[in-house]
């Protein structure tokens, strides 16, 4: 049996209730990768071609069909170091792309704080880097790593 899981925002997850996910597409072997990776909606998928490793990504588009259900996590983040961070993903984007830079907007934490994009006083929160897409890492020419 092979489910795999995909983490994404509640916007995303109507999209794909309604269409299916797209090519290209990145699915998760265990939940807590979707969940770190993805979003706090998690969808379990039947995907009997996936093969065996901790990610999947699909060649063609995958319909509503395969989906096996939906759920809304409510995860709150207790502690995080950004020194591992920045060693696991130094260590999965050289196995992946080999050659990658650290993106300059957010210092490889894939996420800003929103005061820095709005005004002070405003109360901290995190919300992808518009510059890396929330990966932390760019192509060695700048370019985000899902950008032809």
């Amino acid at each position: 049996m092979s489910i795999r899981f995909h983490g994404t925002t509640k916007e995303n997850a109507e999209t794909i209730l309604k269409n299916g996910f797209r090519p290209r597409t990145y699915f998760a072997q265990h939940l807590e990768d979707s969940l770190v990776m993805g979003g706090n909606y998690i969808f379990w998928v039947w995907l009997p071609e996936a093969e065996k490793g901790w990610e999947y990504i699909s060649n063609k588009r995958i319909l509503p069909n395969r989906i096996l259900t939906l759920r809304k996590f409510n995860v709150q983040k207790i502690y995080f170091s950004d020194k591992v961070n920045r060693l696991v993903k130094r260590q999965f984007f050289k196995e992946q792309h080999g050659k990658f830079k650290f993106c300059t907007k957010c210092d490889g934490r894939g996420q800003l704080e929103k005061r820095d994009l709005l005004e002070r006083g405003t109360k901290k929160k995190l919300t992808a880097c518009p510059k890396c897409q929330g990966f932390g890492c760019l192509r060695p020419d700048g370019k985000r790593f899902n950008e032809n």
